[in-house]
C-alpha cells in the first residue's frame, strides 16, 4: 500500500456489563471481578444489536468483567485480550467504597503529592493512565495500516454523504463526511476502509481514550460534554470514526519520545488533577506521553447508547447532531479540567445507585 493512502475505520466502545461492586459504589481498578447475574443479562440483550454490525477485530480487557461481556454477545470472531484496556489501578483502594477513595485524591490534591502521592499507594497517576492508553492506540493505528498492506483499494466512496453509518451499515462503510473535508484533497479518492473494530473495556478507560480522541486528534467532530466529565452506563455504547494520512502517521509513530512532545501538547490540561502545582506534574515521567497530540481525524456518532435507544433504531437520543462544532468548541475549560483525579464513577452520584454506578 502506497504511504500516500488515508486510512478510516470505526471503533465501538462498549462498557462492561453491571458487578456486584458497582451496585454498592465499590472501587473495582485492577480487580478482577465477575459479572452480575445482572450485569450478564445486559450483555446479552445487546446480542443481536451487535452482530448486526460487520465487526472485524473484538479487543476486550482481561479483567473478567470486561471479557465476560464481550463473550455473551455471541460474536463469531475470536476474543483478543489486552491489559492495557484495564481500568486504571488505584493500588491499595481497589476494593474500597468511593468515598474512601475521593478522601485521598482531595488529600493527596491538597498536601500536593501530585503523581508520586497515586504511585505510594500502588495506584496508577492518571498520566500513566492516558500514556498506556495512548500506546495502545497508536499500536491499533498501526495495525490497520499493516492489515491494508497486501490488499486492493476500496471502492470510492467520496460521493456518499453519511452522517451515522455505523449501525447496520454496509460491510464497507463509507468514509465519514465531516473527516473527508478536513483533508487537503478529497476529491483524490486515496481512502481506503480499514474496518471496525469492538473494544470492550472499563468506565475509566473508555473516558480517557474519547479524551484522546475529543482533544489530542488533529482534527475532531461532535464529541459531546458528557463524554469528558462522565463514564458511560453498564454496557453503554460509543462509537466513533478515525482517520488519518498512513504517511503522516508513521512519520509521528518513527519519532523519539523527546522530539515527539515538544510544541505539540495538548492545548488544555487534559490529565491530572486540576490542584497539582505546575511542577509537581512535570516531574511525572509520563506527563508528556500523556499529553501528544495525535495526527488522527476523528467523529464522535453515538456517546452513551443503550438497548432501549437501540430499540428505537434511530439511536437520536444520544446521536451527535452533524450541526454541532467541533470537539474543542464544545467544551469551557472548566468543563474538561476536574479535581476529581481518580474516580472510577466519575458523573456519578455519590449515593448507591445500582442504575446508574460505573
Amino acid at each position: 500500500m502506497a504511504t500516500s493512502k488515508k486510512v478510516y475505520g470505526y471503533v465501538t466502545l462498549l462498557r462492561h456489563g453491571e458487578t456486584h461492586a458497582n451496585v454498592g459504589n465499590i472501587i473495582q481498578g485492577h480487580m478482577d471481578t465477575n459479572l452480575s447475574p445482572v450485569g450478564l443479562s445486559q450483555a446479552q440483550d445487546l446480542k443481536v444489536h451487535m452482530n448486526s454490525i460487520p465487526i472485524d477485530v473484538v479487543i476486550s480487557s482481561d479483567l473478567k468483567r470486561a471479557s465476560m461481556t464481550a463473550e455473551a454477545l455471541g460474536l463469531s470472531i475470536s476474543l483478543e485480550q489486552d491489559s492495557r484496556l484495564r481500568e486504571r489501578n488505584f493500588g491499595r483502594y481497589c476494593g474500597a467504597p468511593r468515598g474512601e477513595l475521593q478522601e485521598f485524591a482531595e488529600r493527596n490534591a491538597r498536601t500536593g503529592g501530585g503523581c508520586d502521592g497515586w504511585r505510594a499507594v500502588g495506584g496508577e497517576c492518571s498520566h500513566e493512565m492516558a500514556h498506556r492508553t495512548s500506546t495502545f492506540l497508536l499500536d491499533f493505528c498501526s495495525r490497520l495500516i499493516q492489515g491494508l498492506r497486501n490488499e486492493e483499494p476500496l471502492s470510492d466512496y467520496s460521493h456518499v454523504s453519511v452522517q451515522s453509518p455505523i449501525f447496520r451499515h454496509s460491510a464497507r462503510a463509507s468514509m465519514p463526511e465531516p473527516v473527508q473535508d478536513c483533508f487537503d484533497d478529497p476529491d483524490n479518492h486515496t481512502f481506503r476502509y480499514a474496518g471496525h473494530a469492538l473494544m470492550v473495556s472499563h468506565g475509566g478507560w473508555i473516558r480517557h481514550f474519547l479524551r484522546i480522541m475529543a482533544l489530542q486528534a488533529e482534527h475532531s467532530f461532535y464529541f459531546p460534554k458528557q463524554c469528558f466529565s462522565s463514564v458511560m452506563n453498564n454496557c453503554g455504547i460509543c462509537q466513533i470514526g478515525i482517520a488519518f494520512d498512513v504517511a503522516q502517521f508513521l512519520a509521528f509513530r518513527n519519532q523519539q519520545p523527546s522530539t515527539r512532545v515538544t510544541g505539540n501538547l495538548s492545548p488544555l490540561p487534559v490529565f491530572g488533577n486540576v490542584l497539582e502545582s505546575p511542577d509537581q506534574e512535570h516531574k511525572c515521567q509520563f506527563h508528556h506521553l500523556a499529553h501528544q497530540r495525535f495526527p488522527l481525524f476523528t467523529v464522535c456518532y453515538h456517546f452513551n447508547l443503550m438497548k432501549s435507544d437501540l430499540d428505537r433504531k434511530d439511536g437520536r437520543k444520544h446521536s451527535t447532531s452533524p450541526s454541532n462544532k467541533a470537539a474543542n468548541d464544545l467544551c469551557g475549560r472548566m468543563e474538561v479540567i476536574f479535581s476529581d483525579d481518580g474516580d472510577e464513577y466519575a458523573g456519578m452520584p455519590t449515593t448507591n445507585d445500582a442504575n446508574r454506578n460505573s
